[in-house]
């Protein structure tokens, strides 16, 4: 009963004619925990005014910490974009990220997810986590960081055949973006995009991102960046595992 519940709730963020459900991710729903759902957060008071309207080029990105990206997520819906969840963790116990308060928000807002009557086409908001990678996980502790790579999103090419001719990232001025976000940043960039921020708490408008900081990351593979974040892939197809304990040897 739980597992449908969960299928339901994917559903409803990712359904079936929707353009970009191809890109949203299960894996975070399989842990929805119970069959009562939870109360619904309070939407802060994001500042969309200078955010261009929908349909008028844009594709987004939510980089906000925890929840933050799921109710940012609901309030885009709203004025026309489609969330796709993009997180890609799994739960466990003493979890280093909290998963469950990214899933009691996807359950929280889904009946108001399904009021919004949103378009086949409508353009993206990808959510993500923007504390994905943080953390230092200590050993018996369950490391479920993760990271983003450029085939979790759809390509510069796609993008444009869908008549996106930008990027907005929204995040906070004090949150980074990750080096993992910055390739896929780059490689829309290479493919003709124009890559934006803008600070949701701010009334101030996107602004473009410097190219030369882009340039001065390098290309990095998939195995270079979870060798560089020390994330762990799991057999579910996410991120999560045990930091196994040091064993102790006698002389």
């Amino acid at each position: 009963m739980l597992l449908d519940q969960a299928k339901k709730l994917f559903i409803t963020w990712s359904p079936l004619e929707s353009i970009w459900s191809p890109w949203a991710k299960p894996v975070i729903f399989t842990y929805l925990k119970g069959m009562v759902t939870p109360p619904l957060p309070p939407i802060p008071a994001f500042d969309f005014t200078r955010l261009p309207d929908a349909y008028s080029g844009a594709a987004l990105v939510v980089n906000m910490p925890d929840e933050g990206s799921v109710l940012m997520g609901v309030a885009l819906a709203q004025r026309g974009f489609r969330p796709v969840p993009l997180y890609n963790s799994s739960d466990g116990n003493d979890p280093i990220l909290n998963v469950n308060a990214i899933v009691n928000a996807l359950d929280a807002v889904a009946s108001t997810m399904e009021a919004i009557p949103l378009g086949r086409d409508a353009p993206p908001a990808f959510l993500i986590d923007s504390r994905r990678a943080l953390g230092s996980p200590l050993p018996g502790q369950f490391d479920n960081r993760w990271v983003v790579f450029p085939q979790d999103f759809p390509s510069a090419t796609f993008l444009r055949s869908e008549h996106i001719k930008q990027v907005i990232v929204l995040t906070p001025k004090d949150v980074p973006l990750g080096n993992d976000l910055l390739e896929v940043l780059m490689l829309w960039n290479k493919g003709k995009l124009e890559i934006l921020a803008k600070d949701p708490f701010d009334a101030a408008p996107p602004q473009p991102i410097s190219l030369g900081r882009l340039r001065r990351w390098r290309m990095w593979s998939a195995l270079t960046l979870v060798a560089f974040f020390g994330v762990r892939r799991n057999f579910a197809g996410g991120f999560g595992a045990i930091i196994p304990t040091p064993s102790t040897g006698g002389g």
